[in-house]
């Protein structure tokens, strides 16, 4: 058994233990500030949006399907026999 494992950022995982992880996916949230898109640190930073939490409206979705359809085909590839998607809950994001 060869099992792999998605997650998204609010998983809060560091990038570098991410990148060390071979089995191991990240999908970054869209972070929503005044109706502009962010992919979650990618994008934006923890800092700019802790700075602007009481001044602007910031709002979170789920990642982009597709960010999760490319990695799914990846493990496929790479022989994955099992992928576990663990994500943010929809009653607290999107």
């Amino acid at each position: 058994m060869k099992i792999a494992v998605i997650t998204d950022s609010s998983s809060n995982l560091s990038a570098e233990y991410v990148k060390s992880v071979s089995n191991l996916e990240m999908m970054p949230l869209l972070i929503s500030i005044n109706q502009k898109n962010y992919r979650d640190q990618i994008e934006i930073d923890y800092e700019t949006i802790y700075e602007n939490l009481d001044k602007l409206s910031i709002t979170t979705t789920i990642p982009n399907v597709l960010d999760f359809h490319k990695s799914i085909k990846r493990f496929i590839r790479e022989e994955y026999t099992d992928i576990l998607v663990l994500t943010i809950s929809s009653k607290l994001s999107g």
